[in-house]
């Protein structure tokens, strides 16, 4: 009977030390495609559920009509309104009109990282932040919006989990939002255009003192070429003739977008790194 009592608790003690890890791991990085948008599996309160807290997430810096290939330095807020919660967390993604990844996201800093899921792009936390005396928790990031969007659409889909920190996912309670915003079409490309963008490729990347630049149709076509930092600045406009290197060994290390596109084509970004 003793030696049974003692497998007994053993095995609660190993049942909770293993919920614990999972938390943890989940603290740390959690499950994507949990947004509750309509394409995901879930959301956060499948597991975390039970909470008497009230709150609201939101998005700042969001225009009222998106601009393409427009880098937009964004931060999503988590507020607390009732039940004091411990820390908080998030998850975002962005679509366009059919559901279909559009633009891209980058953390602001480790407190927050992407990962990819059914072929879309998610921004979620790196780790819980705490409430600073019941007050709001925030990250920042940037969002690149897409050369083009179906139905002229963009919905951005969040989820904010608050939590009253007890190393579990009892007593928690998440709240979602969704923005949709309209898409404004550059004019200087027609549709015919928009259907048949080139893939930009940026090799190497990452990158220290050059990078080369392929995709486009007309090889013998000069590139022009904008570079922008993390923070959306300008840094460089130039123009490439086919075949010659982009110097970035003079730039601080760090990620960077870079549009580009000739003289019959639309623009095209893509996201590379200065090691």
């Amino acid at each position: 009977m003793i030696q049974r009592f003692h497998s007994l608790n053993l095995l609660k003690a190993g049942i909770s030390i293993l919920s614990i890890l999972v938390w943890l791991a989940n603290a740390s990085n959690p499950p994507t495609g949990r947004t509750g948008a309509p394409f995901d599996t879930g959301s956060c309160n499948d597991c975390h559920e039970g909470g008497n807290f009230s709150g609201v997430i939101s998005i700042n810096g969001l225009p009222s009509v998106v601009s393409p290939n427009t880098v937009y330095p964004l931060e999503i807020v988590l507020t607390p309104q009732s039940g004091n919660p411990n820390r908080g967390g998030f998850q975002l993604v962005v679509v366009d009109g059919n559901n279909q990844n559009a633009g891209d996201l980058a953390a602001g800093n480790a407190q927050s990282g992407t990962e990819f899921f059914q072929g879309r792009e998610y921004l979620e936390h790196r780790g819980p932040k705490l409430f600073p005396s019941g007050g709001p928790a925030a990250w920042t990031f940037t969002w690149t919006s897409p050369a083009a969007a179906a139905r002229d659409t963009i919905r951005f889909y969040s989820i904010g989990n608050f939590c009253n920190g007890n190393g579990g996912s009892s007593g928690d309670i998440a709240f979602s939002a969704v923005r949709v915003l309209r898409f404004q079409r550059d004019s200087s490309v027609s549709t015919e255009d928009l259907s048949a963008l080139p893939a930009l490729r940026i090799f190497p990347n990452p990158a220290t003192d050059q990078v080369f630049l392929s995709g486009f149709n007309d090889a013998a076509d000069p590139l022009e070429v904008q570079l922008s930092d993390g923070a959306g600045r300008l840094v460089r406009t130039t123009t490439l003739a086919a075949g010659e290197a982009l110097r970035v060994s003079d730039l601080a290390p760090g990620v960077y977008l870079l549009r580009a596109r000739q003289r019959n084509s639309g623009w095209v970004t893509q996201r590379f790194i200065r090691q």
